[in-house]
């Protein structure tokens, strides 16, 4: 019976939507038993981003209670929204031709400069399969926590450079892909919430941006010098989020290599924003677990801050990698933040 609930999450999350004639929201519900069932919410991410997910969240919880109290109006407890998606979408697109914009795009510009031969650099990552000359988005993840002592000890270093939590797990992820590869001129891409002014916080809908985090490591630099680089550096990319990135792609014009993602191929998500608990009357929830068989890039290193530590989850293209190799990342890392805890001012190559 579990094989054929498993088999039914993922059907369901791996619907291919049709944009032009299906509902962009498919829920199910399954029944396990008489006192228990799996709801199953999948959204296609046009029409939603993780920010989203707490809003449906919260605004399902609310309507649930509203309804069991006899509401026959259940969306009047839901407050109005000041402007719509579609005011967005007309705002950035007036936002695209003008004049306003010309410095944010020419900043992008700057920091993607190819080099001499017309490429950007690229992250020459040692995998356990050859690369496939088509990219594939087969997939799995892997999970880790780094301990309450850690977190804590890192925030306190963090914290005495003037930096955040991101910018010292930027620094730390590329250390850590430069101690893998060599290379020093190294792109990371990382999402931006998008929601820059009061009216688009309550919306469910697709306001994130990409970003391409662009770092320089000199291996003789201790931590903490490289960590004001990628302090500068992430604060000047934020600055200028507002540049949809695939209208930068087409304007970098790189020549396109069908076996990689366009740009940056490993990814870096640190959550900050509180995920809403779901609260269904006197109902006992739990989240179930799907397998996780998609891979968007080579890897996506995704880092939450929770009551028992740094959650972290590491998810990986399995053309690429075997999950003993991911292991060792895991391991490398958790190394490599021990060594910077104990010594900031050592150098990067040692």
């Amino acid at each position: 019976e579990s094989s054929s609930i498993q088999t039914a999450i993922e059907q369901h999350a791996r619907f291919a939507f049709d944009l032009s004639s299906d509902a962009l929201l498919q829920i199910a519900l399954l029944k396990v038993a008489n006192t228990e069932h799996i709801l199953l919410f999948n959204m296609h991410h046009i029409i939603s981003d993780g920010w989203s997910m707490s809003i449906l969240t919260r605004e399902l919880s609310a309507l649930y209670a509203t309804c069991k109290q006899g509401n026959k109006k259940p969306l009047s407890v839901l407050p109005p929204l000041a402007i719509q998606y579609k005011d967005y979408a007309a705002w950035q697109n007036d936002l695209l031709i003008a004049e306003r914009i010309n410095p944010i795009r020419q900043f992008w510009l700057d920091t993607l400069t190819p080099d001499d031969t017309g490429q950007l650099p690229v992250l020459e990552l040692p995998s356990d399969y050859p690369r496939p000359l088509v990219k594939t988005y087969n997939g799995h993840n892997i999970n880790h926590i780094f301990s309450l002592d850690t977190l804590a000890a890192l925030k306190q270093l963090t914290q005495a450079q003037g930096a955040t939590l991101f910018m010292s797990l930027t620094a730390l992820v590329n250390i850590l892909l430069h101690r893998y590869t060599g290379q020093t001129d190294i792109l990371l891409g990382t999402p931006s919430a998008g929601r820059n002014h009061p009216d688009l916080n309550d919306q469910i809908g697709f306001y994130i941006n990409t970003l391409v985090l662009r770092n320089q490591i000199q291996p003789n630099d201790s931590f903490t010098t490289f960590l004001e680089q990628v302090k500068r550096e992430a604060l000047a990319a934020f600055e200028n989020e507002l540049y949809p990135f695939d209208s930068l792609v087409e304007e970098l014009a790189i020549p396109r290599d069908t076996s990689r993602s366009a740009v940056f191929d490993v990814m870096l998500v640190v959550q900050n924003n509180e995920a809403a608990d779901l609260q269904l009357g006197d109902l006992e929830l739990s989240i179930v677990e799907g397998a996780q068989t998609i891979s968007k890039f080579d890897l996506t290193f995704s880092f939450a801050e929770g009551e028992a530590g740094l959650f972290f989850n590491l998810e990986y293209n399995t053309d690429l990698f075997k999950p003993e190799t991911i292991q060792r990342f895991i391991s490398h890392l958790e190394s490599l933040i021990g060594s910077v805890l104990s010594e900031p001012q050592a150098t990067i190559s040692s």
